[in-house]
């Protein structure tokens, strides 16, 4: 009995412990109208990318998804499929912890904001990135 009792709460702690540090999900952006970043039904899975997430704004189409919250994200990749994927960060913080792509068909457009974290960003096309609407 004590032998079960002791399993129990050993498979109970590793199973809290696995929860309380989670696990990186990958979302793509789905809203070929775009959006705003913090609207989980905009996101394949529904949910809003955060910590360690990976967000993939890379769908086809021409459309601008809004940073309209405090971000910290694990890795973003703007620009896929045809059209132009734009991530506008107007006044909000965008973390990134991990690796950061604008691709060819991806616009990163600052208006403020700030961009944070340790991360390291590759851009396609430096014509891609844009502040206070300008190249």
């Amino acid at each position: 009995m004590k032998a079960r009792w002791m399993f129990s709460f050993a498979l109970a702690t590793a199973l809290s412990l696995i929860t309380a540090t989670g696990v990186a999900a990958d979302y793509v952006w789905t809203n070929l109208n775009g959006g705003n970043w913090s609207v989980a039904a905009n996101w394949s899975p529904n949910g809003v990318p955060t910590g360690g997430d990976n967000a993939a704004i890379t769908t086809g189409g021409a459309y601008t998804v809004g940073l309209d919250m405090d971000v910290t994200v694990g890795a973003l990749t703007v620009g896929g499929g045809g059209g132009t994927q734009t991530l506008s960060i107007g006044g909000n913080t965008l973390t990134l912890n991990g690796t950061g792509t604008v691709n060819a068909n991806g616009v990163l457009s600052f208006s403020g904001g700030t961009l944070g974290g340790g991360g390291r960003w590759t851009v396609d096309d430096a014509e891609r990135c844009s502040e206070g609407g300008q190249s």
